[in-house]
């Protein structure tokens, strides 16, 4: 995604309020991530759940040709890889908006993975985010 065209769409009437939207989702999404000893509960799953909007939703997985809209599996895919992935640190937040005036985010990430031979692999890579700018639940990841 060429971010560049985030910043040359017109910033909707609302945003401050949306800002305030982005800000929340983003504390939440990186709690989700970072605490460990949620991780390891049942718990981890309704809390990614709790940030998808519930029926107009869709996650795009890079090995994946279709979309999934399934919240729960999405949930319990977010919880996997959270296990699996380590170091993970979000480097950069790249803020928007589309047409509509929804927000849209690109979170840029590090982490590390471990290969067979329990050698340490790094990996970057990015999350893309848009919310819905009513309820500010991700419709689009």
């Amino acid at each position: 995604m060429d971010t560049s065209a985030l910043s040359s769409l017109p910033v909707p009437r609302d945003a401050a309020e949306q800002e305030a939207r982005m800000r929340r989702f983003l504390t939440e999404w990186k709690d989700n991530l970072d605490n460990k000893h949620i991780r390891q509960q049942q718990e981890t799953a309704q809390k990614f759940r709790d940030l998808f909007h519930p029926t107009d939703f869709a996650f795009y997985s890079p090995v994946v040709h279709s979309p999934y809209r399934e919240i729960d599996t999405v949930s319990l895919i977010l919880k996997w890889i959270t296990e699996v992935l380590q170091d993970f640190v979000y480097t950069q937040t790249t803020k928007g908006y589309d047409h509509e005036g929804n927000p849209l985010l690109v979170l840029y990430f590090t982490a590390a993975v471990f290969d067979k031979d329990k050698k340490k692999l790094a990996v970057e890579g990015a999350d893309f985010f848009k919310l819905d700018r009513k309820s500010g639940k991700v419709t689009t990841s």
